[in-house]
Protein backbone atom coordinates (compact mmCIF):
# COMPACT_ATOMS: atom_id res chain seq x y z
CA UNK A 1 0.00 0.00 0.00
CA UNK A 2 2.84 2.54 1.25
CA UNK A 3 4.05 2.04 -2.89
CA UNK A 4 0.87 2.85 -4.50
CA UNK A 5 1.08 5.65 -2.46
CA UNK A 6 4.14 6.57 -3.07
CA UNK A 7 3.13 6.31 -6.98
CA UNK A 8 0.36 7.77 -7.24
CA UNK A 9 1.92 11.51 -4.94
CA UNK A 10 5.51 11.35 -4.91
CA UNK A 11 5.53 14.31 -1.89
CA UNK A 12 3.88 11.53 0.75
CA UNK A 13 7.42 9.81 0.54
CA UNK A 14 8.69 12.75 2.24
CA UNK A 15 5.78 12.24 4.66
CA UNK A 16 6.58 8.67 4.97
CA UNK A 17 9.90 8.51 5.45
CA UNK A 18 9.46 11.08 8.69
CA UNK A 19 7.04 8.66 9.76
CA UNK A 20 8.70 5.62 9.32
CA UNK A 21 12.11 6.88 10.63
CA UNK A 22 13.77 4.77 13.39
CA UNK A 23 13.93 7.76 15.77
CA UNK A 24 12.03 11.28 16.00
CA UNK A 25 8.33 10.61 15.51
CA UNK A 26 6.22 8.04 17.84
CA UNK A 27 2.49 6.66 17.35
CA UNK A 28 0.65 5.97 20.89
CA UNK A 29 -2.79 4.81 21.14
CA UNK A 30 -4.69 6.49 23.91
CA UNK A 31 -8.55 6.92 24.79
CA UNK A 32 -10.17 9.73 23.66
CA UNK A 33 -10.70 10.36 27.29
CA UNK A 34 -7.14 11.19 28.02
CA UNK A 35 -7.98 14.59 26.07
CA UNK A 36 -11.43 15.08 27.74
CA UNK A 37 -12.26 16.76 31.41
CA UNK A 38 -14.69 15.17 33.92
CA UNK A 39 -18.47 15.39 31.86
CA UNK A 40 -17.32 16.92 29.05
CA UNK A 41 -18.52 16.30 25.54
CA UNK A 42 -16.47 17.33 22.37
CA UNK A 43 -16.84 17.00 18.93
CA UNK A 44 -14.10 15.48 17.39
CA UNK A 45 -12.77 19.11 15.71
CA UNK A 46 -12.46 19.92 19.50
CA UNK A 47 -10.61 17.02 20.46
CA UNK A 48 -8.45 17.48 17.32
CA UNK A 49 -7.84 21.67 18.63
CA UNK A 50 -6.67 19.98 22.38
CA UNK A 51 -4.16 17.85 20.59
CA UNK A 52 -2.73 20.30 18.53
CA UNK A 53 -1.99 22.50 21.94
CA UNK A 54 -0.08 19.27 23.17
CA UNK A 55 1.78 19.15 19.49
CA UNK A 56 -0.21 15.87 18.61
CA UNK A 57 -1.94 14.62 15.79
CA UNK A 58 -5.01 13.04 16.90
CA UNK A 59 -6.13 9.77 14.49
CA UNK A 60 -9.87 8.82 15.50
CA UNK A 61 -10.74 5.01 14.94
CA UNK A 62 -14.73 3.71 15.72
CA UNK A 63 -15.74 0.47 16.41
CA UNK A 64 -18.77 -0.53 15.44
CA UNK A 65 -20.23 -3.72 16.97
CA UNK A 66 -23.24 -4.92 15.48
CA UNK A 67 -25.71 -7.78 17.32
CA UNK A 68 -27.30 -8.78 14.29
CA UNK A 69 -26.65 -12.20 13.27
Amino acid sequence: MTLAMVAEDKQINRVLEELFAEEGNEMCIRPAEFYLYDQEELCFYEIMIRGRQRQEIVIVIVIVISNSK
